[in-house]
């Protein structure tokens, strides 16, 4: 991005299951799933222009850079990258680390900055501007499960560390990632896919794509089974997203998006470290072989943009459904010894919610920016203490619930100077909560909740080659609904477990300066990016007890470095390191879970004759954990190569190369599985393990 084009793009309910183990049942979704790609492929299927007529050609571009740290990861990158469902392309994220302490099919859990975002709770996920972020889940706040996107028509990601543009919403604490569909001119057309894997992997898609549209109309349907690299983790799921034009006239256009899904999944839970060492268990063994998960979703969104003077409008209308059942224990025998620990979380979730933006340009170098959103969850959710058979025995939650969210945002762009460009403006988001506790006194609890959040940014080009960056946001995460009423509870085991008080808004307050230097532009780059980012009031769940406690304030401090090199356009060469300090104010205390630091390299191919491919090497530092104890280092590599010749298609995906036996994600926590020993409470390294060096191979055709 040229100084000018940087100086422009600146301004600018409640029903007790039958069976309580999750079922490979929901007709009902899959049926949402097929009626979506049904419905869209008729509109996919159909070329947009006649032939021998002109039509336009989309040139993808990524939005203008208000921090030095924001990234555009274009589709070659992600062609690059193994990848099993659409969580694996974050991975491309410089400063992120993934844990799948489940399975595929549930949601990961997400490191960046310094945060433990556990499922997504302080992580702001968009598909298309559609949030999917679930607020006030059952299984932890901002959960968040992306196996439902199909990886092949996804065409880009945007990524924002902090938050520094209006935009930015709940969860957007650690960052916003924006998920862009489409199909690259390469795919377009119809193209089957089959995929095979050493793990028993078999998945087959479809994707359809007008062969003279520009990507943007698509239909795509997947079906895959996989055993899995270890016990209990097998995988099946469906999945339908489809995308149209309904209507355009210049500049104005009215589109549709929908997708279904339905997912059945084991979950094999966590493994304690001293008995794997001491030959009780193997390293991708499982305590349990029933636990397991069912996850559906269905979406349908419309959206309207175009001109309005000297500016553009856009607005989205969207609704959801959503159901998620988990069956799982964490801790064994250690709270109930008689019983067992084992638990049984359900949520069924109706959403829905509009997002508008106006942006007009008053002056040549002024633009003023206005926003509004609105979303709505009706939610019915429980969960229960099972004994060892699977059979209830305690109800620990059972709540029906609804809960509001708006915000207005005003700002602008301006550029006094011809090398200076400031961009900000304020937001005010509102929380409304209305629930009711069926805990046998139906006990309910109301409250409003309100968050001012300023933005202010500036970017200045000292030279040609240079940009410099600086910026302030306070970003926000609203609480949990369940905090209304456990709050008021008195005395008893349910006031033990709950600490936190009155709910509020959690606010972080992010600060970020850096500096990027492109001596040949488009050929190489440097950039370096120093953070900061502070919390009065932290709130951490508890992923034992289930719960969000209340701890004192923290500070995140840290710096970002990378440097591309790209000879030639079809090679690029990135490397980048991010060191972090996140503590506790008071105490000092490391924050657990976030790695001190990580680095990643990784070479990417995508040559005219064909070939394409990647290599991609993390290295994860050292990372804190619960009760004094450090996690140790890792390193894995991953190789992506193929080779596009005429209508054909040929992909291999290596994953963990190298074959280390690694471990994931660790934690230290008390449990008591071998209950011929003696209980004890204190606490034991626990671990999930990496995935071993695992193969994928993809043939497709398009016509």
């Amino acid at each position: 991005m040229t100084q000018s084009d940087a100086h422009r793009g600146a301004a600018g309910r409640n029903t007790t299951p039958r069976r309580l183990r999750p079922q490979r049942r929901g007709w009902a979704t899959t049926a949402a799933a097929l009626g979506v790609w049904l419905g869209c492929a008729a509109a996919a299927a159909q070329p947009l222009e006649e032939e021998g007529e002109d039509f336009d050609v989309t040139i993808e571009a990524s939005r203008p850079r208000v921090t030095a740290s924001e990234r555009h990861v274009d589709r070659d990158t992600l062609d690059a990258t193994p990848r099993t469902t659409a969580e694996d392309l974050l991975r491309l994220v410089p400063g992120v680390v993934l844990v799948q302490h489940g399975n595929e099919g549930k949601g990961h859990q997400f490191y960046l900055r310094g945060f433990d975002a556990v499922h997504g709770s302080d992580v702001e996920v968009l598909l298309e501007g559609i949030p999917l972020n679930e607020w006030s889940n059952v299984h932890g706040q901002g959960y968040l499960d992306l196996a439902f996107i199909v990886p092949e028509v996804v065409s880009s990601l945007d990524v924002t560390k902090g938050a520094y543009r209006l935009e930015q919403g709940n969860f957007a604490t650690a960052g916003t990632v924006r998920f862009n569909l489409g199909v690259p001119r390469r795919d377009r057309g119809t193209r089957l896919l089959y995929e095979v894997g050493t793990t028993n992997r078999h998945r087959i898609a479809a994707i359809a794509s007008p062969e003279s549209g520009d990507g943007e109309t698509f239909a795509a349907l997947e079906a895959m089974r996989d055993d899995g690299f270890g016990a209990n983790r097998q995988t099946e799921r469906i999945s339908g997203m489809g995308q149209a034009t309904l209507w355009r006239d210049g500049e104005t256009s009215v589109s549709a998006f929908g997708s279904g899904y339905l997912s059945a999944f084991g979950l094999p839970g966590l493994l304690r470290y001293e008995d794997f060492t001491g030959g009780d268990v193997g390293f991708y063994d499982s305590y349990t072989t029933t636990d397991g998960g069912l996850s559906g979703r269905a979406i349908t969104s419309v959206a309207a943009k175009g001109r309005v003077g000297d500016g553009e409008a856009e607005a989205r209308l969207y609704g959801m459904w959503r159901r998620l059942r988990l069956d799982e224990n964490f801790t064994g025998f250690l709270r109930y010894p008689d019983r067992s620990d084992r638990r049984y979380q359900r949520q069924e979730a109706w959403s829905g919610g509009l997002r508008a933006r106006v942006t007009q340009r008053v002056a040549p170098e002024l633009s003023l920016e206005a926003l509004g959103t609105w979303h709505s969850d009706v939610i019915d959710q429980r969960e229960r203490q099972l004994d060892v058979a699977g059979v209830p025995w305690l109800t620990t939650r059972d709540l029906t619930i609804a809960q509001h969210a708006g915000a207005v945002g005003v700002g602008g762009s301006w550029s006094p100077l011809s090398w200076l460009a400031v961009e900000g403006g304020a937001r005010l988001d509102l929380f409304r909560f209305d629930v009711t506790d069926h805990d046998g006194t139906d006990r309910e609890g109301s409250d409003t909740l309100l968050q001012a959040s300023p933005r202010l940014t500036a970017i200045a080009f000292p030279g040609v080659e240079w940009s410099v960056f600086a910026g302030y946001g306070r970003g926000l995460r609203a609480p949990e609904a369940r905090a209304v009423t456990r709050q008021a509870a008195e005395g008893g085991e349910e006031a033990d477990l709950f600490q936190g008080g009155d709910p509020e808004v959690t606010a972080t307050d992010n600060v970020e300066v850096g500096a990027r230097w492109e001596p040949l532009e488009g050929w190489a780059a440097i950039g370096l990016t120093g953070f900061g980012t502070w919390i009065e009031r932290e709130s951490v769940f508890d992923h034992v007890s289930g719960i969000n406690l209340e701890l004192n304030g923290t500070r995140r401090l840290g710096v970002e470095a990378e440097v591309r090199v790209s000879p030639w356009s079809w090679l690029d060469v990135t490397g980048d390191v991010t060191a972090l300090q996140a503590q506790f104010v008071e105490s000092g205390e490391p924050i657990p879970g976030a790695p001190r630091w990580l680095g990643t390299l990784r070479g990417i191919v995508s040559h005219p004759s064909g070939g394409h491919g990647g290599l991609h090497v993390l290295h994860i530092g050292p990372r804190a954990l619960a009760h004094g104890a450090v996690a140790g280092r890792a390193t894995v590599m991953d190789l992506t190569a193929g080779w596009r010749w005429e209508v054909w298609r040929v992909e291999l995906q290596v994953e963990n190369l190298l074959g280390s036996a690694w471990r994931e994600g660790e934690y230290h926590f008390a449990s008591w599985w071998d209950t011929e020993e003696a209980p004890s409470q204190l606490p034991v390294i626990h671990y999930v393990a990496g995935e071993p060096r695992t193969g994928r191979l993809t043939l497709s055709a398009v016509f």
